[in-house]
């Protein structure tokens, strides 16, 4: 998904996918839901502003990420608990 998100491609991800707490511009469905899954890949074939809007979106907020930014806000909790 972070990779989609970066070549500016519109993902659909598992509800149960960690990466939608990160990453909020994603169309989401149930895991194992293959009808869910078809009916979302026909949606966004047919729907090329909000396949360009997710992926905009989407780029941005991974644009945002760094493993050192990720790195020191665990440390902020290890501070906080400590």
């Amino acid at each position: 998904m972070l990779e989609a998100a970066q070549r500016h491609v519109a993902a659909i991800v598992s509800r149960n996918a960690g990466v939608t707490e990160v990453v909020r511009s994603v169309v989401t469905i149930d895991p194992g839901d293959a009808e869910a899954l078809a009916r979302r890949i026909v949606y966004l074939l047919d729907s090329p502003v909000t396949r360009w809007l997710l992926a905009r979106h989407a780029a941005e907020e991974v644009r945002t990420l760094s493993w050192k930014r990720a790195a020191g806000r665990c440390l902020d909790v290890y501070r906080e608990l400590s």
